[in-house]
């Protein structure tokens, strides 16, 4: 676990608006960090700052700009950075921290946003974290932890309890969305050792928490409830997760035993760990889960569909039926949706101290409670009310959808929902 008393040091958080980013800033407040530092491309949402409160401070900015990343520095005199890979953009925190009524998504918003957010998620892993890396070297910071992803270890063979050394170069990336926090990674892990700086990497298996994904996920299951059941294939092989709280737990440990003066340092310094929940599951529980326990009910029977019925191209199951390739990223997409991806997570267990703070059922009952305080708080706003929900009403049932997109969904199996 991570120590008891405060360091001392002082710590930016890159990204520290985001749900990643917010989590490690709680934790290290928690424990009594009293300086903590924020670097991120918006403001923190009033909620954050009733939080936080003077305790942070906030610095805003374009990370691709190096005098503004290096004058940050330079403010808050950091001597441990901890970068998300990721910075704020404007629809996801609305949607995190809504201040006025808006309908939900539509399916092509949320095309849109997802494409935003791997433009912005590319722009600074890479490029930002080049001016990144820079800016600490120009201000002589010693400390820096980077959170890649498990899933960039992926190579389309189903390989369950992998390990950090299995894959000791990262493959070519399966698919395109997997390639960013490699790349950002390498770039971490090459300015090790330069200029006296010590790093350490922590790959997350799959984020889940008070996250875009979640929310719009628990948002097709309020419009359709049945599309919650659904799972491609039989749901037999395994995923493993992980909470926010538990990788910002994580990343705060490794930050921890950059510290020279701690006993494994030389165990953590340059090296990359793996963490998850510690609990993998078939992986197309999770939105049943999720709206089992946002709804309160109990999760729906599985709505099998045959995994050939979710590809686009005939004889794409080439892979899947010993052939030699799945061609396509849509397919291959699926073929990473279906495939075992577990962890071995004994290096960071073993190093770092690390386990899991909270288990993956109440990293679910938070995230459904989060999704519905969201839903409260948009219901307030449409009915044009800013107080608190009123002492005694239940909160047991979601309430109703709010301007739901009701095209009927098609499901590739010619289900229809």
């Amino acid at each position: 676990m991570s120590q008891d008393k405060p360091t001392g040091e002082s710590y930016l958080i890159v990204g520290g608006g985001t749900s990643l980013g917010e989590a490690i800033v709680r934790l290290l407040l928690c424990r009594g960090e009293a300086r903590v530092s924020v670097f991120d491309a918006l403001p923190l949402a009033p909620e954050q700052v009733a939080e936080f409160g003077d305790r942070v401070r906030v610095f805003v900015g374009e990370i691709l700009a190096p005098k503004v990343v290096s004058d940050a520095i330079r403010s808050c005199e950091a001597t441990c950075i901890i970068s998300t890979g990721m910075v704020s953009i404007p629809p996801v925190k609305n949607i995190r921290y809504p201040s006025a009524y808006a309908s939900p998504l539509t399916s092509t918003q949320d095309v849109q946003v997802k494409e935003e957010l791997r433009i912005v998620h590319r722009r600074t892993s890479i490029e930002g974290n080049r001016n990144l890396v820079s800016a600490i070297f120009k201000n002589s910071v010693k400390q820096l932890v980077y959170f890649g992803s498990a899933e960039s270890m992926f190579n389309g063979t189903e390989r369950p309890n992998l390990r950090e050394d299995d894959v000791p170069c990262f493959p070519k990336p399966w698919i395109p969305k997997l390639e960013v926090a490699a790349v950002g990674e390498r770039i971490v892990l090459d300015a090790h050792g330069q200029m006296g700086l010590a790093v350490a990497v922590i790959r997350p298996a799959i984020l889940f928490g008070p996250t875009y994904d979640q929310y719009m996920a628990l948002n097709r299951s309020q419009a359709k409830p049945q599309l919650s059941a659904v799972c491609a294939g039989d749901n037999t092989k395994l995923s493993d997760m992980a909470y926010t709280d538990n990788a910002a737990h994580a990343g705060i440990l490794a930050a921890d035993r950059l510290a020279v003066s701690h006993p494994r340092h030389s165990a953590t310094i340059g090296r990359a760990f793996i963490v998850s929940d510690g609990d993998p599951r078939p992986t197309w529980d999770l939105p049943r889960d999720l709206w089992a326990a946002a709804s309160h009910t109990t999760p729906p029977t599985p709505v099998r569909v045959p995994v050939k019925s979710f590809y686009s191209q005939p004889g794409a199951l080439a892979k899947l039926l010993g052939r030699k390739e799945i061609r396509g990223e849509k397919n291959r997409a699926w073929f990473w949706y279906c495939a075992t991806r577990t962890y071995d997570i004994s290096l960071a267990r073993d190093v770092l101290g690390y386990e899991p703070i909270v288990s993956h059922d109440e990293g679910i009952r938070r995230t459904a409670e989060w999704w519905l305080s969201r839903q409260r708080k948009l219901k307030e706003l449409k009915e044009g009310s800013q107080t608190a929900q009123s002492p005694g009403s239940s909160s047991d049932n979601p309430p109703p959808a709010y301007g739901v997109e009701t095209n009927t969904t098609k499901l590739a199996s010619g289900c229809v929902f």
